[in-house]
């Protein structure tokens, strides 16, 4: 039984939503981040608070809990160039990875989900206040988290959220559900079985009779 389903929006900015399965509740966290160095010439200065965001998850046991991870974005080449620094690239696996880390540390099984996928789904493009604006439709009892532009990562983990369990998790239980033998099935074999002992055991007895 699923009692809690968390989906992630990964990043430095990156939003966690959690849905209570029993109230409907909905839990909205920003990323947990800390510095990593004070440096001024240090390229990446914040990095995700793995601690911080175990002390987050803990409290949800991975057995009734399902987990929703935005997957991260390949680079990609347009024109000969990189879309994406060197430096912004490792940052965007860095993050990733650690989020990884402190779910599987934890003992969650992850779903990761592809970005351009989940936002074909619900007809969403680049735009961070459609995100906002469809987020708040969806879930009128924290539109208060997502009334700013900056909130769109917030709101992309909610519509994360959305997508997972009305599209992912409704499949998974139909596939599970068709290969799941019905509860009888061992009984029935057993009695199959049976039913061949005894025949054999029959035809054993009459050769034998016969032989005599």
């Amino acid at each position: 039984m699923i009692d809690f389903v968390i989906a992630i929006d990964p990043g430095l900015t990156g939003g966690i939503s959690i849905l209570k399965g029993s109230t409907g509740k909905l839990i909205i966290h920003d990323m947990p981040v800390r510095i990593k160095s004070k440096k001024t010439q240090a390229r990446i200065k914040n990095i995700v608070d793995g601690h911080s965001l175990a002390e987050i998850l803990k409290v949800y046991p991975p057995c009734k809990t399902k987990v929703a991870l935005e997957a991260s974005n390949a680079m990609r080449k347009k024109q000969n160039e990189y879309t994406q620094g060197i430096s912004t690239l490792y940052s965007t696996a860095h993050t990733s990875g650690k989020i990884e880390g402190v779910l599987e540390g934890l003992g969650f099984s992850i779903d990761l989900i592809v970005p351009r996928v989940w936002k074909k789904y619900l007809s969403l493009g680049t735009n961070k206040r459609d995100s906002c604006n469809l987020a708040s439709k969806l879930y009128p009892e924290v539109k208060d988290m997502f009334k700013r532009l900056k909130d769109n990562n917030r709101a992309e983990s909610a519509l994360i959220l959305y997508y997972y369990m009305n599209k992912v998790l409704p499949l998974t239980a139909s596939k599970k559900k068709k290969t799941t033998k019905p509860a009888n099935d061992d009984l029935y074999t057993q009695r199959v079985l049976l039913w061949l002992m005894i025949m054999i055991n029959q035809n054993m007895m009459a050769l034998l009779l016969k032989q005599r």
